[in-house]
């Protein structure tokens, strides 16, 4: 699941800490845990935790955006299906 949070007009960004983005931007997000009952809990979630609990939102908030399925390279053929809001 990934989530990039408008304010303002402007995309926010954050600055990733580990695994194949390290140092670069990018939006928010994660896999889906137990006890998140959606994609949309996912996001809410990970927006949450990943902003310091900065960013909170609301499932009314959210907008589905994307459907992705994806190989990553050297990732031991492991595939990914990635859910993108807005």
């Amino acid at each position: 699941m990934l989530i990039y949070p408008i304010r303002n007009n402007q995309i926010l960004l954050g600055l990733k800490q580990k695994k194949v983005a390290a140092g670069k931007r990018s939006g928010y997000g994660g896999k889906q845990e137990g006890q998140d009952a959606s994609m949309a809990d996912t996001a809410i979630r990970e927006l949450f935790e990943e902003t310091g609990e900065g960013i909170r939102a609301n499932k009314k908030d959210l907008l589905p955006q994307a459907i992705i399925d994806f190989t990553l390279i050297n990732s031991e053929g492991n595939d990914f299906s990635m859910r993108v809001f807005i």
